[in-house]
C-alpha cells in the first residue's frame, strides 16, 4: 500500500537504473519514482484496482536513479487481495518514442519543404487522384485550389 516494490526482475532494475541491493533495502518505491503530473492517472488505477483487481494498460513515466525519466508502458493485477499485492507488467517505452520524435521531426520538415513551394509537390491515392498539392504544382499544372478540392 505504500508503494514499496518487494520484488522486481532484472529488465525492471535495470530500467530504472536501481540495484538489486536498493530494492531489498526497500528504496525503489513507485509513488516517490513517479514524476509530478501523474496524480489523476494514479487515482483511476487505484480506483480500477479497488473496483476489479486489475489495471489496464496505460503509459506513465518513473523517474531512474539518476534523476531522469524513463517512459513505460504499465499493467497491474492484483494477487493477493487481502495484503494488497500486486504484480505488474512495465514495459520501456523510451525506443518507441524516440522514433516517434524522430518522424514528427522529419514530417515538420517535410511540411516546411512543401509549403516553402520551391518546387511542385503533389500527393494521390491510389485511384490516381490527387489528394492534395502545394501552390508550386498547382501553378504548374495550370489548377487551383478549388479545382483540387473538386476532384
Amino acid at each position: 500500500p505504500d508503494g514499496t516494490y518487494v520484488e522486481a526482475n532484472d529488465a525492471f532494475l535495470n530500467m530504472v537504473g536501481y540495484t538489486r541491493e536498493d530494492l531489498y533495502a526497500g528504496r525503489l518505491n513507485w509513488r516517490e519514482m513517479t514524476p509530478p503530473g501523474y496524480e489523476q492517472i494514479t487515482q483511476q488505477v487505484d480506483a480500477q484496482m479497488r473496483t476489479e483487481g486489475i489495471c489496464r494498460p496505460f503509459e506513465k513515466e518513473y523517474y531512474r536513479k539518476d534523476g531522469s525519466r524513463v517512459p513505460t508502458l504499465l499493467g497491474l493485477v492484483s494477487v493477493e487481495q487481502d495484503e494488497k499485492r500486486e504484480i505488474g507488467f512495465v514495459v520501456d517505452l523510451s525506443e518507441q518514442k524516440r522514433a516517434e520524435e524522430a518522424l514528427r521531426k522529419s514530417e515538420a520538415k517535410f511540411r516546411r519543404f512543401v509549403e516553402a513551394n520551391l518546387i511542385g509537390v503533389a500527393e494521390t491515392n491510389v485511384d490516381g487522384v490527387f489528394v492534395e498539392a502545394n501552390d508550386a504544382f498547382l501553378n504548374m499544372v495550370g489548377y487551383t485550389r478549388e479545382d483540387l478540392y473538386a476532384g
